[in-house]
């Protein structure tokens, strides 16, 4: 959710987001216009509400609800990019060591 706002207001954001939905599966189930009230304060919100649930639904689907490991996974899912897929898997890097 980083584009067009700053780190400060997506940590806000995604916290009140996370407790609705802490995982793939809850969030694939929200709806779209409960997200979008949540993350309003997000640049480009109405696009990237709809990409959250959707690429939820495709961890569920087709990573059985855990987020992938790879980089070609990660930027296989709407919205994400190189650099969302590289904080995804700096995150995993660091919690392993």
């Amino acid at each position: 959710m980083s584009a067009q706002t700053t780190d400060g207001k997506v940590n806000q954001v995604t916290e009140t987001l996370f407790k609705l939905a802490p995982d793939p599966l809850s969030m694939s189930r929200m709806k779209h216009e409960d997200v979008l009230r949540i993350i309003q304060p997000v640049g480009l919100a109405p696009k990237k509400s709809e990409y959250l649930i959707n690429l939820s639904k495709i961890i569920v689907d087709r990573f059985d609800g855990k987020v992938p490991g790879t980089f070609e996974e990660l930027e296989s899912l709407p919205g994400v990019g190189h650099k969302t897929a590289s904080v995804v898997m700096s995150q995993v890097s660091s919690s392993i060591i």
